[in-house]
């Protein structure tokens, strides 16, 4: 296990204390041993209490554990359905942006015009590699053509 999450479970633990007993009571104890296990006790997270629970700093990873706690004992049917769909309307706007960027069609015409590319400085690199006497042939040939 991270660092980050041992730290996150201690903003977990030190969050849940101004919950109501109620709310911590829906979380099942295997979870909450879990937290209490695995913390990092060398870690110090203060709640702020002049702030709300929005308000505080809390790492991304604690974010993340009390959405999932939200989402599994906290939140109403309705809600649950809603976050579904901001979860699946998240989830389609990512695949779209990955699709822009990694479209398939796209990454051939990417090629082609490379493998052009290429081949143009392969033509360069040839001529340029042509032995001495070769050239002085090729410029003799031509000299007389024009004659």
């Amino acid at each position: 296990m991270n660092s980050s999450t041992q730290k996150a479970y201690v903003e977990v633990i030190e969050l849940l204390k101004f919950f109501s007993a109620e709310q911590v009571k829906n979380i099942p104890m295997e979870k909450l041993k879990v937290f209490l296990k695995y913390r990092d006790e060398n870690y110090n997270y203060k709640v702020d209490k002049t702030k709300s629970f929005f308000e505080q700093n809390m790492m991304p990873e604690t974010k993340a554990i009390f959405t999932i706690l939200f989402e599994d004992y906290w939140a109403t049917d309705e809600q649950r359905k809603v976050l579904k769909q901001k979860e699946a309307e998240a989830f389609k706007e990512l695949e779209n942006k990955k699709r822009s960027l990694y479209n398939p069609d796209d990454l051939f015409k990417n090629k082609r015009i490379n493998e052009i590319g290429n081949d143009t400085k392969n033509a360069n690199i040839t001529l340029l590699n042509e032995k001495w006497y070769s050239k002085v042939i090729l410029a003799l040939k031509n000299f007389f053509k024009r004659k």
